[in-house]
């Protein structure tokens, strides 16, 4: 479920009406979930227990200054408000003070899309509520970081030059909502489907370069000329694929290590066809030519066979939701392993560069050997091993697209949308626009929201869960007292 109308901002800076604490708030319409930290202002703790459910006693509390000084945190769950429409949310979570008169409680809040919100805060087990009531602060142009007050940079300072973290496995991903692709770009914003296009450019390249040498094989073509080609292909693989290892070297969350050691493997294996073909052209005649090509040769199969291992099991895809009835091991075997869905593409190509390298491995190790080989028996395995390799990258292809860019380089239902732009009513046009405005949002706001949950989940008390925004609980929320004693000013924050 998406939303239909558009968030007022990814970071909204609020103040509540009753004390003036301000809150910054970060929404985030793709995982549907919210949170945020704020400083209560320094006020009189006689004001504050006379509004406090169960006239609650904070003497102990109490600073020389008589001032409450405390930093809180909340998070919860953003839903659509039926009562307003596509015009307002309902956010629903919990509240917890990491350094405050209280321990934590429950809240819900009705945000239009000017920022204003109202509703109500209450303490844990405790039925009394207290209304709650918000508006936009004046200075949210300024934000956080930027404020008079050096107190408030901990809460949302981030270290530029942080070592980018390692996504984990996407093999044991359970969202079909989203591609292998889509999930493994997520915290890249705009630079997400920059990525992707040129991995769907480099897929057509290796696609054709494939085809070219499944012809040269099944016809025989030989001779220096094939030698050459076979070179400059070698080269174009090293080096893309030496690009796509630098690519995931910058990018703010690494792929996970499984499926960037096939890449490594891959691209190891390249360079030893690229030192083959450059032995073949140079020495020629040579009397240790031979020699060297055929460990080149074995070699690089051998690499090419241990990293279509490692990617099949990178790129297994993602099981299949039970939704009406449970299904059976055969059926859930069919519906996702489906050679027919782009989820399991990925899958079946690294399934069907496995096997031609098993092909490659065994003509390689068969010509090491020295016995005696069917004459046949090189045309038939080079050449099925470029068959099984040409039907793999057309599955890479299909596996490298995001909802961002296709095979064509363009976004999903492109065609459909460029033919009905001559007949798009004003209405089509502005829905356009809107839905175009929610992916960038979601595509900047992801990383953002993962930082923020990293950070707030070093100087959190453990929460009850709530089956309503379960999900949106970030993990590990404890209280470090190596770290928080002295509040979230002693927190190194990545």
């Amino acid at each position: 479920m998406a939303f239909v109308a558009k968030l007022p901002t990814r970071d909204m800076y609020l103040q509540e009406g009753q004390y003036g604490s301000k809150l910054h708030l970060r929404l985030n319409p793709n995982t549907h979930c919210c949170d945020g930290t704020y400083e209560p202002a320094s006020l009189d703790l006689a004001d504050i227990e006379a509004d406090l459910p169960n006239a609650v006693d904070l003497e102990g509390e109490r600073s020389p200054g008589g001032a409450a000084p405390g930093h809180a945190v909340l998070f919860g769950q953003v839903k659509p408000d039926p009562e307003s429409g596509s015009n307002g949310f309902v956010l629903k979570g919990e509240w917890r003070h990491v350094q405050g008169p209280l321990q934590g409680g429950k809240f819900e809040m009705k945000l239009d899309s000017h920022g204003n919100a109202s509703g109500f805060w209450a303490t844990e087990g405790e039925e009394t509520s207290t209304d709650w009531q918000w508006t936009p602060s004046h200075s949210e142009t300024a934000g956080l970081l930027k404020g008079d007050d050096e107190s408030d940079v901990h809460i949302v300072q981030t270290s530029a030059s942080a070592r980018p973290s390692l996504r984990a496995s996407l093999s044991s991903r359970t969202d079909r909502g989203k591609t292998f692709y889509d999930e493994m770009l997520a915290a890249e914003g705009s630079f997400a489907v920059w990525i992707a296009r040129w991995g769907v450019f480099c897929a057509w390249i290796f696609f054709y370069q494939t085809l070219a040498a499944l012809v040269m094989a099944s016809f025989q073509i030989t001779g220096n000329t094939t030698c050459v080609v076979q070179l400059v292909f070698q080269v174009v693989y090293t080096c893309t694929y030496t690009s796509f290892l630098g690519v995931y070297s910058r990018m703010r969350v690494m792929p996970p290590l499984d499926y960037v050691l096939g890449v490594v493997l891959y691209t190891l294996g390249y360079a030893c066809f690229v030192a083959l073909y450059a032995v073949v052209l140079v020495m020629e005649d040579a009397e240790d030519a031979a020699t060297a090509s055929s460990g080149l040769y074995l070699a690089g199969s051998l690499l090419f066979l241990a990293g279509s291992a490692v990617l099949v099991r990178a790129t297994v895809p993602p099981p299949i939701p039970m939704v009406m009835r449970e299904l059976s091991f055969t059926e859930h075997v069919r519906a996702r392993f489906s050679m027919i869905d782009q989820q399991s593409s990925l899958f079946w190509g690294s399934m069907a560069f496995l096997m031609g390298s098993v092909l490659f491995t065994v003509d390689s190790a068969w010509g090491l050997h020295g016995g005696s080989k069917p004459a046949l028996a090189s045309v038939f395995n080079i050449s099925m091993g470029y068959a099984l390799f040409t039907v793999g990258r057309l599955y890479f292809l299909w596996g490298s697209t995001t909802a961002d860019c296709d095979a064509l380089f363009g976004r999903e239902g492109w065609r459909e949308r460029f033919l009905s732009n001559w007949f798009a009513s004003p209405k089509d046009m502005i829905l356009r626009k809107v839905e175009s405005e929610n992916r960038a949002f979601e595509r900047s706001a992801s990383h953002e929201l993962e930082k923020s949950r990293s950070n707030l989940s070093r100087c959190m008390p453990a929460p009850s869960m709530d089956e309503h925004f379960k999900g949106c609980v970030p993990n590990g929320f404890q209280v470090r007292s190596s770290s928080c004693e002295g509040g979230l000013d002693e927190v190194d924050l990545v």
